[in-house]
């Protein structure tokens, strides 16, 4: 794996290491200095050297390119080539408040979410659903998390609801009882969100439990005389 830091992020190079046909390299690996340094020159700013090839191009143009320019040599299997660049999202985008551990940051965090998504336009169902989410997922952090707790709201392509405690303690989704009175919180943001997940965080130590919704398209500006 190889990564570079660009104008908008990083961008990471990942590989497979197939074998060519005598067994005694891997394709990849042997022509990894050679597709490390295509991706990094094709990932920046500035008109391409003609031996270079698009830059910069969508990812799928620079493994395409990269692929090509290892030549012909067989192998035992497929040879995988896989790039990611990150994205920077502008700050008026995103949004991100710290939490008091208390019972009543719920209703708080519920408030500062709908005020920040009308800012932002956003649709009241979209609205709704979202409040609905950080209501379910700060109060898991307050009961089952540890302090400090962060709400951050992230609006791209889709609407990104994030909440970020201490404790490393992933959290599992629950099928509870119709008796119970707990329990629902993580399958009520599945049911409601397009995807969830949870990924840790090393600086801290905690973790952060997301879910992402879509965002219904924007219709097209009209202009008037």
């Amino acid at each position: 794996m190889a990564g570079r830091q660009g104008d908008a992020g990083v961008q990471l190079c990942l590989h497979t290491l197939t074998s060519d046909t005598r067994g005694e390299r891997p394709c990849f690996l042997h022509h990894r200095a050679r597709v490390r340094t295509f991706v990094q020159r094709a990932g920046r700013p500035g008109p391409p050297p003609a031996a270079v090839g698009p830059r910069p191009g969508a990812l799928q143009d620079i493994c395409d390119d990269a692929v090509n320019r290892l030549g012909n040599a067989p192998a035992t299997g497929d040879a995988v080539l896989l790039l990611a660049r990150t994205g920077v999202f502008p700050a008026d985008q995103v949004a991100s408040w710290d939490l008091d551990n208390q019972p009543e940051s719920v209703g708080q965090a519920r408030a500062r979410t709908r005020r920040r998504l009308a800012t932002w336009g956003v649709d009241d169902e979209t609205a709704y659903t979202t409040e609905l989410i950080v209501s379910e997922l700060v109060t898991n952090a307050i009961r089952y998390g540890a302090p400090p707790v962060q709400l951050r709201l992230i609006k791209g392509r889709t609407l990104t609801c994030e909440v970020h405690d201490s404790s490393p303690s992933a959290p599992h989704v629950r099928h509870a009882r119709t008796v119970d009175e707990g329990g629902r919180g993580l399958f009520i943001s599945a049911q409601l969100s397009e995807d969830w997940g949870v990924r840790n965080t090393s600086d801290t130590g905690g973790k952060t439990v997301w879910a992402e919704q879509p965002l219904p398209a924007q219709p097209p500006a009209t202009e008037t005389a």
